[in-house]
Protein backbone atom coordinates (compact mmCIF):
# COMPACT_ATOMS: atom_id res chain seq x y z
CA UNK A 1 0.00 0.00 0.00
CA UNK A 2 1.28 3.46 -0.85
CA UNK A 3 1.62 6.00 1.96
CA UNK A 4 1.33 8.90 -0.49
CA UNK A 5 -1.86 10.19 -2.05
CA UNK A 6 -2.00 10.61 -5.82
CA UNK A 7 -1.91 14.39 -5.34
CA UNK A 8 1.22 14.12 -3.17
CA UNK A 9 2.95 12.02 -5.83
CA UNK A 10 2.12 14.64 -8.49
CA UNK A 11 3.58 17.31 -6.18
CA UNK A 12 6.77 15.31 -5.61
CA UNK A 13 7.18 14.84 -9.36
CA UNK A 14 6.87 18.60 -9.94
CA UNK A 15 9.28 19.39 -7.09
CA UNK A 16 12.12 17.08 -8.08
CA UNK A 17 12.49 18.29 -11.68
CA UNK A 18 14.22 21.61 -10.85
CA UNK A 19 16.83 19.68 -8.82
CA UNK A 20 17.81 17.20 -11.54
CA UNK A 21 21.31 18.70 -11.67
CA UNK A 22 21.97 17.46 -8.10
CA UNK A 23 21.37 13.77 -8.90
CA UNK A 24 24.38 12.03 -10.42
CA UNK A 25 22.37 9.02 -11.61
CA UNK A 26 19.74 8.72 -14.32
CA UNK A 27 17.23 11.40 -13.37
CA UNK A 28 14.71 10.32 -16.00
CA UNK A 29 14.52 6.95 -14.26
CA UNK A 30 13.45 8.62 -11.00
CA UNK A 31 10.77 10.65 -12.78
CA UNK A 32 9.64 7.48 -14.57
CA UNK A 33 9.32 5.62 -11.23
CA UNK A 34 7.24 8.44 -9.73
CA UNK A 35 5.04 8.51 -12.84
CA UNK A 36 4.63 4.74 -12.60
CA UNK A 37 3.40 5.11 -9.00
CA UNK A 38 0.91 7.73 -10.22
CA UNK A 39 -0.24 5.60 -13.16
CA UNK A 40 -0.70 2.50 -10.99
CA UNK A 41 -2.24 4.32 -8.02
CA UNK A 42 -5.16 2.45 -6.49
CA UNK A 43 -7.92 4.04 -4.41
CA UNK A 44 -8.39 0.66 -2.64
CA UNK A 45 -11.99 -0.43 -2.82
CA UNK A 46 -11.97 -2.76 0.15
CA UNK A 47 -13.96 -5.74 1.15
CA UNK A 48 -13.78 -7.89 4.28
CA UNK A 49 -14.18 -11.58 3.62
CA UNK A 50 -14.10 -14.75 5.67
CA UNK A 51 -10.92 -16.00 3.95
CA UNK A 52 -8.73 -13.26 5.40
CA UNK A 53 -8.61 -11.30 8.66
CA UNK A 54 -7.64 -7.95 7.16
CA UNK A 55 -9.40 -5.85 4.56
CA UNK A 56 -8.38 -6.64 0.97
CA UNK A 57 -8.54 -4.33 -2.03
CA UNK A 58 -10.57 -5.94 -4.79
CA UNK A 59 -8.69 -3.94 -7.48
CA UNK A 60 -5.01 -4.49 -6.61
CA UNK A 61 -5.11 -7.22 -3.96
CA UNK A 62 -3.41 -5.17 -1.20
CA UNK A 63 -4.25 -6.04 2.42
CA UNK A 64 -4.56 -3.72 5.40
CA UNK A 65 -6.00 -3.88 8.90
Amino acid sequence: MNDFTKEELEFIKRCVKPFSWVWKGDFDEIVHKIQSLIDNYCEHDGEIGKDYAAEKCMKCGAYWE
